[in-house]
């Protein structure tokens, strides 16, 4: 997947005079996962797969993709729309799914799949969605997950995976587990680990049911609010617990302007207001009240209804919906670099698991590889703490080390930076008489611990600003009482 936020865009795979066509290679520069859209089954079939671009030779449309993943963007095919129906019921008819698929992404060279599956495709039946009792979503499972093993070993990489159900698919089973309603539930818990991205279609769709129990209607605040906070805290139904989804794997889906969707457009204003309370920036929008406190500042993305449509300047300013994503999510800094032993190799730690905390809140976290990197991700500007954890175990303290305390604190020779901190072993504040004896103690085997703790750490807050650089950062660490830094910590 693209780094940082996504903003996923449907691009019609034909032209239309109230959306015209845009070569996918033109499409704006925001939209970093584009779903070409639709492979669809062969006329006679509900399973064998085909693609035909219409606006291009194939060669010349598989140029084109090229030319987008060279900027470093993500191109899936998606698979069915709104028309065409896409079903298995048996073990030939996945095989003929999983080879005319197969042989779709070997041509043209697609990232990944997006499951656009509407209509018929697939089905809430039984009493238990983590045993699938539809032929469509049990064979659909099986398909995907072959597809994705079959990616992985031919081309040594993921096959992304999205999905993009209407609502009564997903929220719907809150209401009813049948039919219709509730029917990618099954498909989604039991693809959980391996999908990038849920971009439920938040319109089209009639009053659907929030966890606190009322309806809230398409194409107000309450409803973007409701029915995200939904796919992530999960919810029960009939066919037992949906588990719910990481923030990350959740993608706001709008239409990019008002003739893009029969129903459920939202004007720009109220899609900001919603996204900055979701994301626990701004106040609350409606009536609905997050459950989580602080909201959910690491969202996925979002998602638009399409491309063309948000290009088109007879139903919106052009791109409006882009420019939407960039003011909600404007660019942030990458923050990665190495976490190392203040001695005088600079030892790499491996096995520090880092959290940047905001409100409360794991806004990001990595735990150090073999050479001590670390990668944060892409975050946006604000006041972080940072957090430590580690099993890596105290030593590398001697006697020297009460000494060049004791030395401090008489002024014959001063500490300074991260070795003056680690010689408050008392957690007092400052370095006195007491702590050189606490030292002198613990490497006697006189007492086990510190008060201040084994671990210190130098960087414990960073503030992302504009224009700022936090690449290839070095974070540095003593254990505490280690003065002189003597310390080689073992490899682990």
């Amino acid at each position: 997947m693209p780094s940082g936020r996504i903003l996923a865009g449907y691009y019609h795979n034909w032209n239309t005079t109230s959306a015209p066509h845009v070569p996918l290679d033109q499409s704006h520069s925001a939209y970093n996962l584009i779903h070409v859209a639709f492979a669809t089954p062969i006329p006679g079939t509900l399973y064998k797969m085909e693609f035909n671009p219409v606006m291009y030779s194939p060669t010349n449309f598989k140029a084109q993709i090229q030319t987008v993943q060279a900027t470093g963007k993500k191109v899936f095919i998606s698979l069915g729309g709104g028309l065409h129906p896409v079903r298995m019921v048996n073990i030939a008819q996945k095989d003929t799914f999983v080879n005319t698929m197969s042989a779709i992404l070997d041509y043209y060279g697609f990232d990944g799949i997006d499951i656009d599956f509407e209509g018929t495709s697939l089905l809430a039946l039984g009493n238990n969605l983590n045993q699938p009792a539809d032929s469509g979503a049990h064979y659909l499972i099986r398909a995907i997950r072959q597809l994705m093993e079959r990616h992985r070993n031919l081309y040594q990489r993921k096959l992304g995976l999205t999905m993009a159900p209407e609502t009564a698919f997903v929220q719907g089973g809150m209401a009813a587990y049948g039919g219709i309603w509730g029917a990618y539930l099954p498909v989604i818990q039991a693809l959980r680990d391996s999908l990038d991205l849920l971009q439920v279609q938040l319109y089209n769709s009639g009053t659907m049911p929030a966890l606190n129990g009322q309806n809230y209607a398409a194409g107000t605040a309450d409803f973007i609010v409701a029915l995200t906070e939904s796919s992530i805290r999960g919810f029960q139904t009939s066919g037992g617990l949906f588990q719910g989804l990481r923030p990350q794997q959740i993608a706001i889906g709008l239409p990019a302007c008002p003739m893009a969707a029969g129903s459920g457009y939202t004007d720009t204003v109220t899609v900001g207001a919603a996204m900055r309370y979701l994301l626990g920036r701004g106040p609350r929008t409606g009536q609905y009240i997050l459950i989580q406190n602080g909201g959910y500042p690491q969202l996925g993305g979002m998602m638009t209804w399409s491309i063309p449509w948000d290009a088109t300047a007879s139903c919106a300013t052009p791109y409006e919906f882009a420019q939407q994503f960039q003011r909600i999510f404007p660019v942030s800094p990458s923050v990665f670099g190495r976490i190392l032993y203040a001695n005088s190799v600079q030892s790499p730690l491996s096995n520090v698991r880092m959290q940047l905390m905001q409100q409360g809140l794991n806004v990001a976290s990595d735990t150090s590889d073999f050479m001590g990197n670390f990668d944060l991700g892409t975050i946006s500007s604000g006041s972080y703490g940072v957090d430590y954890q580690t099993t890596r175990v105290w030593g590398g303290v001697n006697a020297t080390d009460a000494l060049l305390t004791a030395r401090h604190f008489s002024n014959i020779s001063l500490l300074n930076g991260i070795h003056l901190q680690a010689a408050d072993v008392n957690a007092s504040g400052t370095v006195n008489a007491t702590d050189a004896l606490m030292i002198s103690r613990r490497f006697s085997n006189l007492i086990s611990n510190f008060p201040a703790g084994d671990w210190l750490w130098e960087n414990r807050t960073l503030v992302i600003g504009p224009g700022g650089n936090y690449q290839n950062l070095v974070w540095r660490a003593l254990t505490f009482g280690d003065v002189n830094g003597s310390y080689i910590p073992p490899s682990l």
